[in-house]
């Protein structure tokens, strides 16, 4: 019989930095080798994660909507980073290279096992709003969350090549190019934001082009400098209120301020020996989990049952080689948000992700509560996203499919969902590393990686 745990919600004040919680990250490092050397598991030279030093042998698996988003969680396993550190890292690369679908100005969520607390957490910082106001940027303060909870390396190593990725530039990915082709006719040439996605001879952005953005890496600075406190301070949130204001848009300085992502437990469910965690709070009372429930008990998943609202996001899952796994999606409600760049702050104001929109996000990881191990992480984006979650999941648990066969043929809407998946049968570890594969949609433009 599967087994469904109740959650509880708990919020970060927002004057805590990352700075302020590195302690409590050296003590979960410590746990970490504390529990090699007792339980013998296969941790190659017990290394703490977050110790810059090169990995030899497995360093874990990574997969991303956006190819050059997937390169940075690779660096980050290979110097020996947590699976936490690379999506927080991977995160922030997104807002450089896929701002459509992933700029700081909007939000998303993730689910995080840490492998030596043989535990998980839910992280909730969705772009939200009421009344027709224009959603407060969450996406810098849910990201400094999971890093406070389950990051290991240094806050500030973590910003410093995404920061030069923004102020350096990037060429334009395949993914990229297609959202800019799509939302070109939204957006006024003459427009800041206009203007920052065309050429100097003012054509669009191709695939290949170099994107610079001044604003965003000035905001990424001030965060690796300040922590993320400075999301929530006096001086941006005044900034974005007077660029709203000028943009006619509703969005204040206390609105700036009070952002709360979410840190809750995680819905779960029993699947073997282990434990398969869903997000918690506004997923709550969305389909996921009963279809997930129908589909592991009775081979069905039902994925044209439920048609929500379609909204564009961006996908990651990153395990490491310490037992942890972590998954996200990431949205701006629309392709662009509301199209309109805050002036030269780098954020770009979201649509609201609320209701239907959250069946567009689905995440889900699978992680023990006895041995630190991951066995499974899912990020599925758009489309029938619950469908296509409950299709994979009991595909490989279930029908014994292998991961790629899996990923295909999904039935109904789940079809036109991006999804990023990692399966470990024996666990992500390197013990176990020889059978993990890591694979995406066929229609995705992104790029995976087992990490040696």
């Amino acid at each position: 019989m599967k087994r469904i745990r109740s959650t509880r919600t708990t919020v970060i004040p927002s004057d805590k930095s990352s700075k302020a919680l590195i302690p409590t990250q050296r003590k979960l490092r410590g746990g970490i080798v504390a529990l090699c050397l007792i339980t013998l598991t296969a941790c190659g030279s017990v290394q703490e994660p977050g110790e810059r030093q090169a990995v030899e042998g497995f360093a874990g698996l990574v997969a991303a909507d956006e190819p050059q988003a997937a390169v940075v969680g690779r660096d980050v396993l290979s110097d020996n980073g947590s699976a936490a550190d690379a999506a927080v890292a991977m995160g922030f690369a997104m807002g450089a290279t896929m701002p459509s679908r992933a700029n700081p100005g909007g939000g998303g969520v993730c689910v995080s096992y840490l492998g030596s607390e043989r535990d998980a957490v839910s992280v909730t910082f969705l772009p939200q709003a009421s009344g027709g106001a224009t959603p407060a940027p969450a996406m810098s303060r849910g990201l400094a969350l999971l890093h406070a909870l389950h990051g290991a390396t240094n806050w500030e190593e973590l910003l410093v090549p995404v920061e030069n990725l923004a102020r350096r530039g990037v060429p334009v990915s395949r993914a990229f190019a297609r959202d800019i082709n799509e939302a070109a006719e939204q957006i006024p040439e003459e427009s800041q934001l206009g203007r920052l996605l065309r050429r100097e001879d003012g054509s669009l952005l191709r695939e290949g082009d170099k994107l610079v953005q001044p604003g965003l890496a000035g905001l990424l600075g001030n965060l690796r400098r300040q922590g993320v406190g400075y999301s929530a301070g006096n001086t941006l949130a005044t900034l974005l209120e007077d660029a709203a204001n000028r943009a006619q848009l509703d969005l204040s300085a206390e609105a700036v301020r009070s952002v709360r992502p979410l840190r809750e437990v995680p819905q779960e469910i029993e699947v073997d020996n282990d434990k398969l965690f869903l997000p918690a709070g506004p997923f709550e009372d969305r389909p996921l989990r009963q279809r997930l429930v129908r589909a592991l008990n009775e081979g069905e998943a039902n994925a044209t049952a439920y048609r929500g609202r379609d909204v564009p996001s961006a996908g990651l899952v990153v395990a490491d080689r310490f037992g942890s796994a972590v998954a996200c999606e990431f949205s701006m409600g629309a392709l662009f948000g509301k199209q309109v760049l805050l002036e030269d702050s780098g954020i770009i104001a979201a649509e609201p992700v609320q209701g239907e929109a959250l069946d567009s996000l689905t995440t889900a990881v699978i992680g023990n509560q006895n041995i630190p191990r991951s066995r499974l992480a899912l990020a599925a984006g758009g489309g029938d996203s619950a469908g296509a979650a409950a299709h994979v999941i009991s595909g490989v648990l279930e029908r014994d499919e292998p991961l790629d066969a899996a990923l295909s043929g999904l039935p109904g809407e789940a079809r036109r969902s991006l999804i990023n998946a990692i399966y470990c049968p024996t666990g992500a570890t390197g013990s176990g590393s020889g059978s993990c594969r890591v694979a995406r949609d066929a229609h995705s433009d992104g790029l995976s990686f087992l990490v040696r």
